[in-house]
């Protein structure tokens, strides 16, 4: 990565990779699997008489659906009181950590849509078909080079999809036209899904405070088997077409929320600004990763080779 560390990383709940990365990546945000640590939960909770007649349920709450800080120690403080929790070892040990995995402590960090390792999805995918147990050193580095050619291939292939078929928009907002003449399909579909999510909330102006005007929009979430009613604050400063919402949707996943389109759309905003098209989804970015050098390639410091990678870098600026 050319010396440059990432913006966040994500790990399993391990102290001596925790303490390591404090060191080596003092600026990065780190934060655990939460898939990992809510699968210890039955290990842990299992045993309490009153696990699946309300605890699991409150616990989930109190991790989901926390908007603020305040929200989770106070639900939090709750959960202990209602079920006697106070003794309780494994979760005096997860509330010493809670800034490393409640999405609460985490929302103003972008994640890219991650919140868990994702082993199976990413790594053993990626070398799905192209590695096994027995295999050697040598053949390794080959199929770690055709793995990464082919998924280099693959992102390609969505790029060029994204130039040439266009997913019809879904209503009359200029907004919605912006995002689908910049944005990957896939990530234009994202967008669209809260485009319909808008019909659901309603917006009611709260108070100002100088050039800030604070907005609830009232949201029905769809959970497994039930809508619940959700109320996000949200502020909005006019002069700049600037929008924060509690939700945190865009600066997690770097998708603009909902809410936030609902405050545009009533105040008749007409232009996006471009802090809400993040390079990331844009169909027109070179990305350079897609580049790829083999493994022989980096090694091989001829001077031709050299010159060969100093100017396909300097091809991709």
């Amino acid at each position: 990565m050319n010396g440059k560390a990432s913006n966040a990383i994500i790990t399993d709940q391990d102290r001596a990779m925790k303490n390591v990365i404090t060191i080596v990546f003092p600026n990065t945000r780190h934060r655990y699997c939460l898939w990992h640590i809510l699968r210890k939960v039955p290990e842990k909770l299992g045993s309490h008489a009153q696990y699946k007649c309300g605890l699991k349920s409150k616990l989930l709450s109190c991790v989901y659906d926390s908007l603020t800080i305040e929200e989770f120690e106070n639900s939090w403080n709750s959960l202990k009181d209602s079920f006697n929790l106070h003794d309780n070892v494994s979760l005096q040990s997860l509330y010493a950590e809670r800034e490393f995995w409640v999405p609460v402590y985490l929302k103003n960090s972008f994640w890219a849509v991650m919140s868990t390792t994702q082993r199976s999805e990413s790594m053993n995918a990626f070398f799905d078909g192209y590695v096994h147990a027995r295999i050697i050193l040598k053949e390794f580095v080959d199929q770690f080079d055709n793995a990464l050619k082919k998924k280099i291939e693959n992102e390609n292939q969505v790029d060029f999809n994204s130039f040439n078929f266009t997913i019809t928009c879904i209503s009359h907002l200029a907004l919605e036209k912006k995002f689908q003449y910049v944005y990957i399909n896939s990530k234009f579909r994202e967008v669209q899904q809260e485009i319909t999510g808008m019909i659901y909330c309603h917006c009611r102006f709260e108070k100002m405070d100088g050039v800030i005007a604070t907005y609830l929009v009232d949201d029905q979430v769809k959970a497994k088997d039930f809508i619940k009613e959700v109320m996000y604050p949200l502020y909005f400063k006019e002069t700049e077409c600037e929008a924060k919402c509690l939700c945190g949707l865009f600066e997690m996943r770097g998708i603009i929320c909902r809410h936030i389109l609902a405050i545009f759309s009533a105040k008749k905003v007409r232009e996006l600004p471009e802090k809400y098209i993040l390079d990331w989804w844009r169909k027109d970015i070179k990305r350079k990763y897609t580049i790829s050098l083999s493994s022989y390639d980096v090694a091989d410091q001829r001077p031709k080779t050299v010159r060969y990678k100093r100017i396909l870098k300097l091809s991709m600026r």
